[in-house]
This record gives C-alpha cells, sequence and structure tokens, in this order.
C-alpha cells in the first residue's frame, strides 16, 4: 500500500467521522476526532536512528472523550514503505483550566530496510524494531496563545540490534495563534530537548514554524533541529524540512432525548 493511499483512507474515514459517530457517547460527555495530515520534503526524528531522510507522509489521529485519549500516529514515505507506527493511550490524571498531568504509553515500531543474502544473492528486506514507550506530560496555559510544557519519556526495546533502554526530557513552548493581519495567522513550537539511548547522550533545539489563513484547513510549515551537543549517533547535524498540513476536528455530542408530559 502507497503512503498517498493510506492517507487517502484516513482522509476518507474522517470525511465519514460525523455520520459513524453521530450515536456516540451519553448527553455531556463529547467525543472529539482531531488530527492532521503532512506531506513533508525531509522525514526526520528527534532520535537520529529513527529519521527516514527521504520525503515522506504522516497522519496524526485524536480520539478524545473526558480524560481519555487514543492517538494513533503513523508515517510512510512517499514511495510506500512503512516508517514508523505508534498508538498513544493516554489519560490526564489531573485537568484543570490551566494546568494539566497527562501519562501515556504506547507500542512503537519503526521500520528499516536491511540487506541479507538469499540463494548467493543480496535481497533488501524490510525489519522493524519495537519499543515500549511511557511518558508524563505536565502542561501550563500561561494566557489564551502562550502555553509550556515538560514531559519525560522512557522507552524499552525488545529487538537485538536496536534501542535497548531510552529516556527523553523535553521542555516546550507553543505560541499560537499569532496574528498576521487579519486573515492570516501563525504558530510558534519551540522545543530543547535531551536524549540519551543506550548511555549516549545528545542535547538538541528545535522548532515548528507554521503559517495559513485563519478559514482554510491547509497550512505551511517549517521545521528544523539543531544538536548542541551529542554523542547519539548517527550524528545528522542541523535538518530542516517543509510540510503541507491539512488539520481537522470533529466534535460529536448525543443529544438529550425530548421528554413529554403525560
Amino acid at each position: 500500500m502507497s503512503a498517498l493511499r493510506s492517507v487517502f483512507v484516513l482522509t476518507a474515514f474522517l470525511a465519514a467521522a460525523p455520520v459513524l459517530a453521530q450515536e456516540t457517547g451519553p448527553a455531556g460527555n463529547p467525543l472529539v476526532v482531531s488530527g492532521s495530515v503532512h506531506v513533508t520534503n525531509n522525514g526526520f526524528s528527534p532520535i537520529p536512528s529513527f529519521s527516514l531522510g527521504e520525503p515522506a507522509a504522516i497522519a496524526y489521529l485524536s480520539v478524545k472523550r473526558n480524560r481519555f485519549e487514543f492517538a494513533p500516529h503513523m508515517s510512510f514515505s512517499l514511495a510506500g514503505r512503512p516508517w514508523t507506527f505508534t498508538y498513544w493511550l493516554q489519560y490526564k490524571l489531573v485537568d484543570r483550566e490551566r494546568y494539566s498531568l497527562q501519562a501515556g504509553t504506547t507500542l512503537a515500531l519503526k521500520y528499516g530496510q536491511t540487506e541479507i543474502l538469499e540463494d548467493e544473492a543480496p535481497v533488501t528486506i524490510l525489519d522493524v524494531q519495537r519499543v515500549s514507550v511511557s511518558q508524563i506530560v505536565s502542561s501550563h496555559r500561561l494566557s489564551d496563545r502562550v502555553s509550556t510544557s515538560l514531559s519525560y519519556r522512557f522507552g524499552h526495546g525488545f529487538d537485538p540490534g536496536g534501542v535497548n533502554a531510552l529516556h527523553f526530557l523535553t521542555w516546550a513552548t507553543n505560541v499560537a495563534p499569532i496574528p498576521v493581519g487579519k486573515k492570516f495567522q501563525s504558530t510558534l513550537n519551540a522545543q530543547a530537548f535531551y536524549i540519551n539511548v543506550d548511555g549516549l547522550q545528545g542535547g538538541y533545539v528545535s522548532a515548528v514554524v507554521g503559517f495559513g489563513h485563519n478559514e482554510f484547513p491547509v497550512s505551511l510549515a517549517y521545521q528544523f533541529c539543531q544538536p548542541v551537543k551529542t554523542e547519539v549517533a548517527p550524528e545528522l547535524g542541523f535538518v530542516w524540512n517543509l510540510s503541507l498540513v491539512y488539520r481537522f476536528r470533529y466534535s460529536f455530542q448525543k443529544e438529550h432525548p425530548e421528554r413529554t408530559s403525560g
């Protein structure tokens, strides 16, 4: 299945979501379905060994109700090869107007290519690394447009030759929306993060800048990642990409049944 076909399947599901979710949930407990689809010239990851290094399509989906969230993420190269899949299950331990504390877990799958000999001829096959990841995220909303978060992830790998132990600490600040005239807006997400992969350490800074029309779901995004000091292989140096992004959000709430007097 090609990456574009996978994105089209997801988009078709989202287009049908209003019909599929008309009867979801009791009154007062809305189901929120949201996410985004990205097409980028360079798929890279904060974990260097997980980077793709070629054009990619990435789909993020979130299904929320009350404090629970299911958030699968799927990414493919534009040549149709799977890249990474994650299936986050998350719960908000604290959910206040200006502060939240969320815990989550996922099985992350990272696909790659390995060359083997078959009948004395080299053959390229698809392989997969499996990593169990847990996280805790503390988020503060400083104003209507500015929020900040501190997150810690711990991962444990299952496959020989892959990641064994992963520690990932991130501080992020998000500013959105930033008005640009009357019809356009920009967004900024800046991060500083520390990773430890099997005892090898690295510090990085990263940012994503988005730009789009206030009433149009498609926008542009520029992202970069710059190592400050790192021992983590491979050392990719400064990396960047440009993405075309489609965002969506649906909210469904079952209406109270009408009462009749008798």
